[in-house]
């Protein structure tokens, strides 16, 4: 049986770096297969179909030449006090096609990450059981 010391310090331990940075990264990395699956279902975070071209080219949107796919793919995560950022440095025109534009030609947004500050559903459920298998590798040990 473990003692009430024991329970404390485990305890400490889900606030510190031992816990809070692994399960930071592996948000992260939840986030990139999140931004991942915006491309195969051409839909944004909420679900939502991203508006049809104008044109009938055959490639899907976003994927002309697979770049602004594969700069999300390989994007770096990095582990923060406050959480987790993501960096997918090699296209610059992925913040364009995120916001949108109305000069010098119009480029409906098609967003791949919320911008609101919230969070899909579908991402919450994926964090709460990342936090909840680490919360139980802590406690065994």
């Amino acid at each position: 049986m473990a003692s009430f010391k024991g329970h404390i310090a485990k305890i400490r331990k889900l606030s510190g770096p031992e816990f809070s940075k692994p399960v930071k990264l592996e948000m992260a990395h939840a986030v990139k297969r999140f931004i991942g699956r915006r491309f195969s279902s051409q839909t944004d975070p909420r679900g939502k179909r991203w508006q049809s071209r104008k044109d009938n080219l055959p490639h899907k949107i976003l994927d002309k030449s697979g770049a602004l796919k594969e700069s999300w793919q390989k994007a770096r995560v990095f582990y923060t006090v406050t959480g987790f950022s993501i960096s997918n440095k090699g296209v610059n025109y992925s913040a364009v096609h995120q916001t949108g534009r109305s000069q010098p030609t119009q480029m409906v947004a098609r967003q791949v990450f919320p911008t609101d500050g919230t969070s899909p559903k579908v991402l919450n459920r994926e964090f709460k059981k990342i936090v909840r298998r680490h919360q139980k590798k802590i406690m065994r040990k």
